[in-house]
């Protein structure tokens, strides 16, 4: 009979502690660069979101920000135990004129990339390679947990 691991501590304790450094996160780019060093190496998953976390600051339109906020949420949920895997992989971020927000994470085959975008049917994500779309979807607010993690597995397949 196969054993089962007991969790450390129950899953909402785990899950505030996530929120709760989502929300640390959102000033690390205000911090003097050796705050900055010195969090990257504890804490690998604020390197990641740096450049995120500090546009998302700067959406004006609810509906973005609410999604941003998910999909923030679920990335760092997503990719909590894998995130020294990605620290070379920053993901990167954008605000058009229109006031819509982008994330694109950059890898050596291939890119990931999401648009918020105030038109909820034109929300969505997509995977690239350099010669062609290997993927690509809407993206509905009850579907960025689900997307997020097939995202993130695909990065961890492939890279």
């Amino acid at each position: 009979m196969k054993q089962w691991n007991r969790p450390k501590q129950n899953d909402l304790e785990s899950i505030y502690r996530l929120n709760s450094t989502v929300r640390s996160l959102r000033s690390v780019h205000e911090w003097p660069k050796t705050n900055q060093e010195s969090y990257s190496t504890i804490n690998p998953i604020s390197t990641i979101l740096r450049e995120p976390i500090a546009l998302f600051q700067k959406v004006n339109d609810e509906y973005i920000r609410e999604l941003c906020q998910y999909f923030l949420f679920a990335f760092t949920l997503s990719v909590y135990h894998h995130a020294e895997l990605f620290t070379n992989y920053p993901l990167y971020a954008n605000i058009d004129d229109d006031g819509d927000f982008f994330i694109e994470w950059i890898f050596d085959n291939f890119r990931i990339g999401i648009q918020f975008q105030r038109n909820p049917q034109k929300t969505s994500w997509f995977i690239v390679s350099k010669k062609e779309i290997l993927s690509r979807g809407n993206l509905e607010k009850s579907d960025i947990f689900h997307v997020t993690n097939k995202l993130i597995d695909y990065a961890l397949i492939n890279l």
